[in-house]
C-alpha cells in the first residue's frame, strides 16, 4: 500500500470528478458553468479525504453517500422538479459508474495500477503520481474538454437554427431541415412573396429532370425568376416555381422556392435557407 497523500488525492478525484459532471452535462443538455463545475468538483473531492478522518465514518454509510449524491447534483445542475432532480441523480451515478468501472478495470486487469502506483480504498481511487505529471496530464485533457464544448456549442446553435421543412409540388411532397438565416432576404418581384432557397439535390428529387432546366411547357405559370445581389459578388438570377404547399415546423407559409445554384451545406445538415420573417407569412 503506498503512501497516501492528502493533497494528491484531493487533486486526483477533483479532475476525474470534473470529467464525470462534464460528461454528465452532455447527456443531460444542460450547460454547466465553469464555477459550478469546480465547486462542485471540489465538494466531491473533499468527500473522497474522508477517508483520514475515521471519526466521521458515518459520511461513508449508504445514507451519506446518497446525501451527498443528491446534494452534488443538485449543486450541480440546479432544477425545482423533484423528478428532474432524481434522473439528473441518476444520469450522474450512471456516468461516473461507467468511468469508475473503466478505471477498476485498468487497476486490476492492466499493467497500469502497478504503473501508477494506484490504491483503492472506500471506493476511492488514489495514483501514486507527482503533482507535476498529473498536472501536466491535465492539460491535454483540459484542452480537449474545451475542443467538445466548442463543437457541442456549435451543433446547439445549429440546432436551434434549424427546422423541419416540407414542400409539395405537382402531387409530390418532400421533407427535409431548413435553415433559419436572417441574411434571406431573397423575394419573387411580381408578387413580393419571401423565397425559400433549396439546394439543387434537394430540387431535383422534388422536381425531377425539370430542376435542372425549369423551363417547362407542360407546367406554364409554375415557374418564376428571382433576381439577387450578395456582398462582395455579383448579381445574378436565380430560378424558381411556385409550390402547392410549403410547411415549417408544422406551418403553412406563403412562399416561393428559388434553386441555389451552389450547394447549401458542405455536410448537409440542412436543404433549404429561409428567412425567419417567412414564419409570419402564413397561409
Amino acid at each position: 500500500m503506498p503512501v497516501v497523500y492528502i493533497d494528491l488525492l484531493f487533486l486526483i478525484n477533483f479532475l476525474l470528478d470534473a470529467t464525470v459532471l462534464y460528461c454528465t452535462s452532455l447527456f443531460l443538455k444542460r450547460t454547466i458553468s465553469i464555477l459550478r463545475l469546480s465547486a462542485t468538483s471540489a465538494i466531491l473531492a473533499l468527500y473522497s479525504t474522508v477517508m483520514f478522518f475515521p471519526d466521521i465514518w458515518f459520511l461513508y454509510s449508504v445514507l451519506g453517500k446518497a446525501l451527498v449524491l443528491l446534494f452534488s447534483v443538485r449543486m450541480a445542475f440546479p432544477v425545482r422538479s423533484l423528478t428532474v432532480h432524481l434522473k439528473n441523480t441518476a444520469v450522474f451515478f450512471s456516468v461516473n459508474a461507467v468511468f469508475g468501472g473503466v478505471i477498476y478495470a485498468l487497476i486490476f486487469a492492466t499493467d497500469f495500477g502497478t504503473t501508477v502506483g494506484a490504491a483503492v480504498s472506500n471506493g476511492e481511487i488514489y495514483l501514486n503520481l507527482r503533482a507535476s505529471t498529473l498536472f501536466l496530464s491535465a492539460i491535454p485533457a483540459f484542452s480537449a474538454t474545451l475542443v467538445i464544448s466548442h463543437i457541442r456549442k456549435q451543433n446547439e446553435r445549429l440546432a436551434v437554427r434549424l427546422a423541419s421543412i416540407k414542400i409539395e409540388f405537382n402531387d409530390k411532397t418532400l421533407s427535409g431541415n431548413a435553415f433559419a438565416d436572417t441574411g434571406c432576404c431573397l423575394c419573387e418581384p411580381v408578387t413580393g412573396r419571401s423565397a425559400i432557397i433549396i439546394s439543387r439535390d434537394f430540387a431535383k428529387r422534388l422536381l425531377g429532370d425539370i430542376a435542372l432546366s425549369l423551363q417547362s411547357t407542360c407546367l406554364p405559370g409554375r415557374f418564376c425568376v428571382l433576381p439577387y445581389s450578395t456582398i462582395g459578388e455579383n448579381s445574378g438570377i436565380l430560378t424558381g416555381f411556385f409550390p402547392d404547399f410549403v410547411e415549417i415546423d408544422g406551418t403553412a407559409v406563403n412562399a416561393v422556392v428559388a434553386i441555389a445554384k451552389y450547394q447549401l451545406c458542405a455536410d448537409q445538415q440542412y436543404d433549404a435557407i429561409f428567412n425567419p420573417d417567412t414564419l409570419n407569412e402564413r397561409i
